[in-house]
């Protein structure tokens, strides 16, 4: 009597640039922490976070509603509600009536707002010039290319909408 064959599995494998994008998604994830951690530092004594400062950012670049601005960002919107109480609570924007939408109110800086946006920016800009004197021109360009790539790859394949498991 023969023994049936064993059916087990194989695990999936890498392929050579399926190894090297996860190699990067890595980096990203060490990267933005540390961009997380210095940019909270950056801020630190104005009360910013750098999720604050970040809605602080996309709040002065255009009057949004709050989903608005969360869509804008890439965020979800309620971490973005909380971050906008947070900003109107100690005077950084205020709420104001949009025309085409009753319930969803515009954030809008205010003067306080406007004013640390400013503060923020110029140490943003000491911060990035200072960073940027180790890489070269044309190494910062192709970076910004693989990573909108990455993006656009992203939107096109979006594990929930192949059915892929998520369980990393």
């Amino acid at each position: 009597m023969s023994e049936a064959p064993s059916h087990t599995p194989q695990a999936p494998v890498h392929t050579p640039n399926g190894a090297a994008v996860t190699d990067l998604f890595r980096m990203i994830f060490q990267v933005n922490a540390r961009l997380i951690a210095d940019g909270d530092e950056l801020g630190r004594d104005l009360g910013f976070t750098s999720a604050r400062w970040q809605v602080l950012g996309a709040a002065g670049d255009a009057v949004r509603s709050v989903a608005q601005l969360a869509r804008h960002m890439g965020l979800a919107r309620q971490s973005v509600q909380r971050l906008v109480d947070w900003l109107e609570e100690r005077g950084f924007v205020v709420l104001v009536d949009n025309p085409d939408h009753q319930r969803a109110k515009l954030v809008q800086l205010t003067e306080k707002g406007i004013e640390t946006r400013s503060k923020l920016k110029s140490r943003q800009i000491a911060w990035v010039n200072e960073l940027g004197l180790a890489l070269s021109g044309d190494d910062l360009e192709t970076a910004l290319n693989v990573l909108i790539g990455l993006r656009q790859g992203l939107d096109k394949a979006r594990p929930a909408r192949r059915g892929a498991k998520t369980d990393l």
